[in-house]
This record gives C-alpha cells, sequence and structure tokens, in this order.
C-alpha cells in the first residue's frame, strides 16, 4: 500500500469515513487486490498523522461494506469477492493500436513518426516462447559450471571488483576473452580495442544506424530476413531495398538493381535467417567488391553462427574485407540464452573513436557480475566445451527429423540439405493452406512458425521453420507421424467424392495428382 491517502481534518466528513472511502476507491479501482494485506491500523494511523482508533473504524466500515476480511491482531485483508468487484480496464488495444499522428502533429519527433508508420514484421521464432525464442533448449545448457561461477563471483570479498568500470565498451578482460574466442573459432582479425559488448543485438543495430544513416539513406537487406533489422534501419528513415537469396545466400547479382550511392547492407551469411543456408565463399566476394564500388558499409551478422551441418566453415567477411567496411555481429543468445543475452560487434579500427564518442550519450553501464562470469566462462573453455558437445546432439535431432518427414511426406516436403542453426526451414506443397498445415502440427506436437514475417513481399506459401534442438530423437517419428496423418484424414475426405480414391493412400494420390 504505497500510494498516497490525502485526508482533510477540516472537512465535515469524519476523518474514519474519509479514510474509508478512500480505501474502497483504491480497491474499486484495481490498486488494492483480492488478497492484499492492509498495512496494521497503528502504522497507517502514523503514516497518516491520524489515531489507531481511526483507522479501526475505518476499517470495520470496509469489512461491514464487505471490502476486507479479518481481525486487528489477526491482520486485514481484502476481500477475493468483494461485494463491489472492480474490473480494470484492458489497455491491451491501446499497446497495440500506436496513438495517430494526427492528433499529435506537432509532439512527435521524426523518429517517433516513423516508429507509428511502419508495419511490424509479426511473429517469428524469436517471439514465440513455445520455442523458446529460437535459442537452444533448456535441458542442454551449461547451468552447472554457470552456477559454480556464478557463486564465486557473487560473494564480491574483493569489493574494489564494484568499482565504477570507464570502459566505454564493456569490462576489459571481457572484451579480450571475447576477442581471444572469435580469433580462435571465428577466424575474426580484431584485438579488444576493437570489441563492443551490448545486452542484445538490437542496441548494436541501433547505435550503428544512429552513426551511418542519415534519414533518407539506402540499405540493403534480405529477403526474407532477420524482421528486426530490418524494421530498426527503417525507424532511423532508411529506404529499404530487399535482395532475395537463394542456396547460395545473397543474390548479389542483383545488387546491380539498388540505385546508388547505398549507405548499408545487412547479411548473415554464416546462417541466414531464417532460412539456415550458408553464403558461398564467390558470393561473399562479390559481395565485398559490390560494396567497395559503392561505399556502403557492411553489417556481418553472425547471430547464429555456433551450430553448422554438412558444410565446411566459410571465412567470414570480416576476414576478406581489405578496405575496412565490415562491422561484424556476434551474439552468445543462441548457446547461452537465458542464462545470459550478451552480445558483441567488432569494429574496423577507423570507426572506434567515433563509436566511442557516441557511446558516451548512449549505454555506459554494464551488469559488472555477469562480465565477470562470462569472462570466465570463455577463459576457461566452458563456452567451446559445451558447443562442440550439443552440437553432435543437434545434428541427431536434424537428421532425425528430415528422415521422418522423408518417410512421411515423401517429394511433398523440401528443405535444404546444408544449413546451419537451430531450425530447420521445410517447405510443404501438399495442398493446404499455411493455418491447416500449423493447425494440424500443433495438434501433433511439432512446434512450427510461418516464416511470412521474415519477408518484405511475396511470402512462400507452406514455409515454415521446425526448431529440431528442442524435439527429443524418441519422439521425432511418432510427432510426424501424427502430423502426416492429420493432413492425410483431411486430403482422404475431400477426396471421398472421387470414385477409386479410398483405396489409395492420401499421398500417393496428392503426387500422382501433382505429377499428371
Amino acid at each position: 500500500m504505497d500510494f498516497p491517502i490525502i485526508l482533510s481534518p477540516s472537512s465535515k466528513t469524519p476523518l474514519w469515513k474519509q479514510l474509508s472511502g478512500a480505501l474502497a476507491e483504491a480497491i474499486l479501482q484495481g490498486r488494492l487486490r483480492p488478497g492484499d494485506n492492509l498495512l496494521p491500523s497503528r502504522v497507517l494511523g502514523q503514516m497518516l498523522g491520524i489515531s489507531r482508533d481511526t483507522v479501526v473504524r475505518a476499517y470495520d466500515e470496509l469489512a461491514t461494506q464487505g471490502y476486507v476480511e479479518g481481525s486487528t491482531r489477526a491482520g486485514t485483508k481484502v476481500r477475493h469477492a468483494p461485494l463491489l468487484e472492480f474490473k480494470p480496464a484492458d489497455n491491451r488495444k491501446a499497446i497495440e493500436s500506436p496513438p495517430s499522428i494526427a492528433k499529435h502533429p506537432t509532439q512527435l519527433s521524426r523518429y517517433a513518426e516513423r516508429l507509428v508508420q511502419i508495419q511490424t514484421a509479426g511473429a517469428t521464432s524469436f517471439d514465440q516462447p513455445e520455442l523458446n525464442f529460437g535459442a537452444s533448449p533448456a535441458e542442454h545448457l551449461p547451468g552447472r559450471q554457470w552456477r559454480e561461477i556464478f557463486g564465486r563471483h557473487a560473494i564480491f570479498q574483493d569489493m574494489s571488483r564494484l568499482a565504477y568500470d570507464a570502459e566505454l565498451f564493456g569490462h576489459r578482460p571481457l572484451r579480450e576473452a571475447i576477442a581471444a574466442y572469435l580469433r580462435r573459432s571465428k577466424a575474426i582479425n580484431c584485438s579488444a580495442e576493437q570489441v563492443v559488448v551490448f545486452s542484445d543485438s538490437q542496441q548494436a543495430l541501433d547505435l550503428i544506424a544512429r552513426i551511418l544513416l542519415n534519414e533518407g539513406d539506402r540499405v540493403v537487406v534480405e529477403n526474407p530476413g532477420y524482421g528486426g533489422a530490418r524494421e530498426n534501419l527503417m525507424s532511423h528513415g532508411a529506404i529499404v531495398h530487399p535482395v532475395p537469396i537463394d542456396e547460395h545466400g545473397l543474390i548479389t547479382d542483383q545488387l546491380s538493381a539498388v540505385p546508388t550511392p547505398c549507405k548499408l547492407v545487412h547479411v548473415t551469411p554464416a546462417h541466414h535467417d531464417p532460412s539456415g543456408v550458408v553464403m558461398s565463399l564467390e558470393r561473399r566476394q562479390k559481395l565485398l567488391q559490390w560494396a567497395k564500388q559503392a561505399g556502403a558499409f557492411i553489417i556481418e551478422d553472425a547471430f547464429d553462427s555456433d551450430f553448422r551441418y554438412g558444410s565446411q566453415p566459410m571465412p567470414p567477411l570480416q576476414v576478406l574485407d581489405e578496405t575496412g567496411s565490415v562491422i561484424y555481429l556476434y551474439s552468445f543468445w543462441k548457446v547461452l540464452y537465458p542464462i545470459c543475452t550478451t552480445g558483441c560487434m567488432v569494429l574496423p579500427p577507423h570507426m572506434v573513436d567515433v563509436f566511442a564518442r557516441a557511446k558516451v550519450l548512449t549505454k555506459r553501464n554494464f551488469p559488472i557480475p555477469e562480465h565477470y562470469i562470462l569472462t570466465e566462462f570463455i577463459g576457461d573453455g566452458y563456452l567451446e566445451r559445451h558447443i562442440r558437445k550439443v552440437r553432435g546432439v543437434y545434428e541427431r535431432r536434424r537428421q532425425k527429423l528430415i528422415y521422418a518427414l522423408a518417410q512421411n511426406f515423401k517429394t511433398a516436403v523440401t528443405y535444404h540439405k546444408e544449413s546451419a542453426g537451430l531450425h530447420l526451414l521445410v517447405r510443404f506443397n501438399i495442398g493446404f493452406d499455411d493455418a491447416e498445415i500449423k493447425e494440424c502440427a500443433s495438434q501433433s506436437g511439432l512446434p512450427m512458425v510461418s516464416t511470412r514475417p521474415y519477408y518484405v513481399s511475396e511470402p512462400r506459401p507452406g514455409e515454415f521453420l521446425v526448431p529440431f534442438a528442442s524435439i527429443r530423437e524418441d519422439e521425432v517419428d511418432l510427432i510426424v507421424q501424427q502430423m502426416a496423418d492429420a493432413l492425410w484424414a483431411r486430403q482422404n475426405s475431400a477426396n471421398q467424392a472421387d470414385v477409386g480414391n479410398e483405396a489409395m493412400n492420401p499421398l500417393d494420390w496428392y503426387l500422382s495428382h501433382c505429377s499428371a
């Protein structure tokens, strides 16, 4: 009970009546909820500067009206079912429907006006709690090691370790550990001076946009691609030019159609989001050459580059870059969420100073204990051992899912044979709309999310992401079979009018009609 209660001693209404009325109003408005404890009468009386007897009489009045229950000795609580039940207003519509700019023509900045006008992409795997927000399943997190390190650093026997860290880019030992890790695992050419630590990748994208973009600047994004990056750049006034991808990554031949000058290109070459394809070496070289000619910076987003299947690691764009035009992003999200969401970016050396100046005006403080823990976790090799351990688990689960899909759907389902990440992009060609496919998958326990929100335009029907990392190997066959049975049952029901179809397997019937 931390809201103010105003009483007027000069009023003709007795103080106990004023107090009971104020508390009744708080209950009706939802500030005091069923089950909440009211303050002891002596404590409330001291707070309000009135006698305890006045408070007791007010509480008795509330009890008589059915607002509260209990006794002075045992404590007074708001009733679980008050006689007059207040239903708080539903504010969700206000959140979902942003305020009209026309109502506030001079009050919003141009940035705020753009935010209101941007059409959000919709729910992706990163918005789905049932998919663990696109991260590793909780049972495969290195919880024991993290707890042990946390326990050591939570004691803080040396209080000097809590001193304010003046490093603008993050805890210096952590940046050194990250730089060493990126050199070992990704061949990234960097030093600690170039590493900037962030709580998440959106903070990094926002700072990059602030420094490099002016309103009206052109940027290239992948289509389909990460909607969060696309919307972030648009919020800073960028004009987005989507370029399609194929099994080799961004189709660089189509960059010639992008008007120049172009300021930025956002790509996910190590693991395209959402397809999982890895950009070929030839495409990487062509992209760097085009960026050099166009004078554009490249944001190389390696948010999910730790898990590869069926392909050798490609050199990052940052390694191939000869002009200092690549800003490299990396995140521990996919490996360690929810125990750690820290990410970082590696700047070209000539960009370090301007980013430092901008960092002074944005986020300067960091969660020091988390930085200590992550420093030791990386430095002692726990991170790399964990990645090697779970990579095999995920690869077996991925193969198991592919086999189950092939057994149950044959050529009515396609996927990329070589990919990376924790999701498999699956395309169904089975004559059902997305809602029907998703419904049958949900009923069968197969987690999926549509790729429609990833597209700027012309999304592909029947295309979904399946988080294979979160499905146990001994459950895959049954789950996929149940989904297929549900779909073929619908197909069979729809075609019962055709003579002779009852004796044919619905899948075989469908495939024969497709080939015809």
